[in-house]
């Protein structure tokens, strides 16, 4: 027999096991889980909590029942950070959202990315200056991107243009388009400058 969903919903709200984590920053998926939850909403009314979790958060490929896991913790987890609380409207159990900012932030190279707390009593009281030196990482790691897709559009280019020299542009391409001109080679300087922004499919 299926177990009710409401009830799935309040074992994982209530327990006192450790939440699982399906990332290496788990309150930054905890927090953007929550803001998604509500929405543009404050407030939530209980009853209607698993509908909306499933509707803003979960696939809806998956069942209520996964949805009320994943609910539950996420409330139990915003609990215990102070983002949220109880309360109570027109004598019907409900949740507010006390906080709408995002309190961390992923700060590293992927490999070794982790989290730190930039807002709220736990803030990290190194967290701004290793914001902009994340920043500054993330500025100096575009322009190497940005730098090897010129080299590689370049590199296409030249060959394209030794074997191929009359090829036209394609419709992938055709927002780069320049009036009059129907063939790569003839906007290479357009497509190069472009490879900062999209992988340039040619």
């Amino acid at each position: 027999m299926t177990e009710d969903p409401m009830q799935l919903f309040y074992r994982a709200l209530n327990s006192t096991a450790p939440i699982f984590e399906p990332s290496r920053t788990p309150d930054v998926f905890r927090n953007h889980l929550l803001l998604q939850f509500f929405g543009d909403d404050d407030l939530i009314m209980n009853d209607a909590a698993l509908t909306v979790y499933h509707e803003r958060c979960g696939d809806t490929a998956y069942s209520l029942g996964f949805a009320a896991k994943w609910a539950g913790e996420t409330l139990r987890w915003a609990i215990v950070h102070g983002l949220v609380e109880r309360a109570v409207v027109n004598r019907s159990a409900a949740w507010r959202l006390l906080d709408r900012q995002m309190r961390w932030t992923k700060i590293g190279p992927e490999k070794a990315r982790r989290q730190i707390c930039i807002a709220g009593p736990s803030a990290d009281p190194a967290a701004a200056k290793l914001v902009e030196r994340e920043r500054k990482r993330v500025a100096r790691a575009r322009a190497k991107d940005v730098a090897l897709r010129r080299y590689c559009a370049e590199a296409a280019l030249f060959q394209i243009g030794a074997s191929h020299p009359e090829k036209l542009v394609t419709e992938k391409l055709a927002h780069l388009a320049v009036p009059g001109v129907t063939m790569i080679l003839e906007m290479r300087n357009v497509l190069i400058d472009a490879c900062g922004e999209d992988e340039l499919m040619l």
